[in-house]
């Protein structure tokens, strides 16, 4: 009586195991299909207004000597992985959350500073308050850009010269 529990039980588990294998391939076979039937555009434009016209004039006044990166996630700029402070939540708080751009030192990549257009746009849930909170507690110039859509190059001087070149003489 024993040896029929064994074997019934041996069978049912073998059963369990083929059910899976297939349920795993037809599952990565759906997914396959749905990859197929979707359809992408290629967007005509990555920046437009007030983004796009910052960008060009940063990038005419800055770029001889820095990289200028919009559009990056705060979590790449920013470590959340700090002795003492709970990781996962420190994560989760940068977590899909962008800055507008990202000047960085092109011989080391280093983040010089960082700059928000104050456009009456949130970054996922954050004012611009809480951005300048975030990044002076990580010791990283960020500069609040108001009005940018008439931003002007003597402004744009006036605004990331003096912290640009500070923060880009650290070591």
């Amino acid at each position: 009586m024993d040896i029929a529990y064994i074997a019934i039980a041996g069978l049912a588990l073998i059963l369990f195991i083929i059910v899976s294998i297939i349920s795993a391939v037809k599952r990565k076979h759906d997914r396959r299909d749905q990859i197929g039937s979707r359809r992408y555009k290629a967007k005509n434009h990555l920046m437009t207004g007030a983004k796009l016209h910052c960008y060009q004039l940063f990038n005419h006044l800055f770029g001889q000597t820095f990289y200028i990166i919009p559009d990056v996630q705060l979590s790449a700029v920013l470590s959340h992985n700090i002795r003492g402070h709970d990781y996962a939540s420190a994560r989760s708080y940068l977590y899909d959350k962008n800055i507008d751009f990202v000047f960085c030192n092109k011989s080391s990549m280093r983040p010089v500073c960082a700059v928000k257009l104050d456009d009456n746009d949130t970054t996922g849930n954050l004012t611009p308050q809480d951005i300048q909170r975030i990044f002076l507690s990580a010791r990283l110039p960020c500069i609040i850009i108001k009005h940018p859509r008439t931003l002007s190059k003597e402004r744009a001087i006036y605004e990331l010269s003096r912290v640009i070149y500070e923060t880009s003489k650290l070591g």
